[in-house]
């Protein structure tokens, strides 16, 4: 039975056809997010989203993150029905005029409607609390907004607004133009509001009823996007591509206000890049929205211990991809369809150029079936796992390079401060993302990572003279004093399964996982181009030690 962990359309998917209301942009349910831990400063942001405002790092520390039901922060029990959701904190006793803001970015749209709906519930009246819907620029910048709905509390933004009222900006010179609503919202109550975007006629309207409903209110009627002055001459934003969500600017007798947000959704109308193929797709440019139909899932998050996975083309060596999920399980042997913005990342989600991994950042994952059969491993030997660098060019800092990052050079090259082709010629092909096969003597345990999220890795080598090209000044390695061999990735889960044995060096393993690369994030020169090669076993069964 088919499982749709996102309600895209399948129609969409099968005909290529964008459906009636539109393309996903954007689905965060913030269920995959890490919960805060007041109880150890621990306020993680939610992932994907951006946080600023005019308070420093450390004041911000616990003003948008992740909480659930269970979360305690000092003076405050979070209600029961909160869920998994963001908790937006106006720190008014911080910093009385300052806000907190956290947006997303999402496919550029200058024609037809966006749509978005999200979840909302203030715990008091007192605070304002308002969402911009933005081009590319600073979301704080008037000639960014398109629109600017606002939740009022005890300091006015319209006149004569008061506390629990509904308010919009029409202008943004000088200190503002504002209009009030007739609707009104209540403490501790959940709503869901929906706000339609026109860019065709530069117009916008909002909705805003119980949590869930599926016959919401009008409280906005169509209203010109914000207009740049109050005049007959004026600008107005002609393009979307960015959320942002603001706690107040104003001062006593606002008070402290707390805002919970849950279930952002956004769709529009630019198709994504649709392709039959992963081969075909990685190739794309950066930042493309992608699709893929009815791929098989060759290592499940529950596998990897991340909110990622790895698909793969059906064929053996087939061409496989990273998929960065973060609101649902999904099981080696899975059936899926995926959309998502095509990036270049670390293992930890970062933005990088000259390294990482290519890979999904997936808003739209629809399972068929399960337990279908992963694709047959290939054999390669060390040297030859991650390969070289692939694909036309595409312009990065420090130059052209190819869109596929390979990893570090078989030969001991030296620094690499920039990518040179002559470097890459003699180059195994390019295989990150294929499931594969090595094997080799195990000559360092634990040999370069100490932290407790990656205790277990090992290097093995199979006498291919595999330079990891890793520099750490800690162990003594420098541009000649590489390790030799290559580096087996185990996570802390898996290794807390395997047999001891396997940390005994000159033992002989045979490993199955996935080829992958990750960047050296201790490179005295400061540059970026260095990609170590790595495999990522997935089960314990992934790993053979010959006696």
């Amino acid at each position: 039975m088919k499982k749709v962990l996102l309600a895209a359309t399948v129609l969409a998917l099968a005909l290529a056809v964008a459906p009636a209301f539109g393309y996903v942009y954007i689905n965060s349910t913030f269920t995959g997010d890490t919960v805060a831990n007041p109880a150890t400063s621990s306020y993680p942001a939610p992932k994907l989203w951006a946080v600023g405002g005019g308070l420093t790092t450390a004041q911000c520390a616990d003003k948008v993150s992740v909480v659930d039901a269970a979360a305690e922060f000092t003076g405050e029990t979070p209600p029961a029905d909160i869920g998994h959701c963001v908790r937006f904190h106006d720190p008014v006793s911080v910093a009385a005029t300052s806000n907190v803001n956290f947006s997303r970015s999402f496919a550029p749209t200058t024609t037809g409607t966006v749509t978005v709906t999200f979840d909302m519930r203030l715990a008091q009246t007192t605070s304002a609390f308002f969402i911009r819907m933005c081009n590319e620029g600073a979301i704080t910048s008037g000639g960014s907004w398109a629109n600017m709905l606002i939740f009022e509390g005890n300091q006015a933004w319209a006149t004569p607004a008061a506390p629990g009222s509904i308010s919009y900006m029409t202008c943004y010179a000088s200190s503002g133009t504002y209009v009030k609503t007739t609707a009104t919202y209540q403490a501790n109550k959940w709503y869901t509001v929906k706000l339609e975007l026109n860019l065709d006629t530069k117009q916008w309207r909002a909705f805003m009823g119980d949590k869930g409903s599926s016959d919401l209110p009008l409280i906005v009627d169509w209203v010109d996007f914000i207009h740049s002055a109050t005049g007959a001459t004026y600008t107005q934003v002609s393009k979307l591509q960015q959320i942002a969500f603001f706690t107040s600017t104003k001062a006593a007798p606002e008070t402290d206000g707390i805002t919970y947000i849950d279930n952002v959704h956004i769709e529009g109308n630019v198709a994504p890049l649709i392709f039959n193929t992963i081969r075909d797709a990685r190739l794309a440019d950066k930042g493309s929205t992608v699709l893929l139909s009815d791929k098989v899932v060759t290592s499940g998050t529950d596998e990897t211990n991340n909110p990622y996975f790895y698909i793969q083309d059906d064929e053996k060596g087939g061409a496989g991809i990273r998929v960065r999920y973060f609101d649902a399980v999904v099981h080696e042997g899975d059936r899926v369809d995926v959309q998502g913005t095509l990036a270049q990342a670390s293992d930890n989600g970062g933005v990088v150029n000259h390294n990482g991994e290519r890979e999904i950042t997936s808003e739209a994952i629809t399972i068929h079936s399960s337990h279908d059969p992963a694709p047959v491993p290939i054999y390669v030997r060390n040297a030859q796992v991650g390969g070289g660098w692939l694909g036309p060019n595409e312009t990065v800092t420090g130059g052209p390079e190819p869109r596929l990052k390979g990893v570090y050079p078989m030969n001991a090259y030296g620094d690499l401060t920039t990518y040179d082709a002559t470097k890459n010629t003699f180059a195994p092909l390019f295989n990150t993302g294929t499931l594969v096969t090595v094997c080799g003597k195990i000559t360092r345990v634990c040999a370069y990572d100490p932290s407790p999220d990656n205790p277990f890795d090992i290097y093995i080598d199979d006498g291919s003279l595999a330079y990891d090209g890793f520099i750490c000044a800690a162990q003594g390695w420098d541009d000649t004093n590489h390790p030799t061999g290559l580096r087996i990735r185990i996570n802390s889960v898996l290794g807390n399964q395997l047999p001891m044995d396997l940390y005994t060096l000159g033992k002989y393993v045979v490993v199955t996982g996935i080829a992958g690369g990750v960047s050296n994030s201790d490179i005295s020169s400061g540059n970026g181009i260095r990609n170590i090669r790595v495999v990522r076993p997935r089960k314990v069964a992934d790993v053979q030690i010959l006696q």
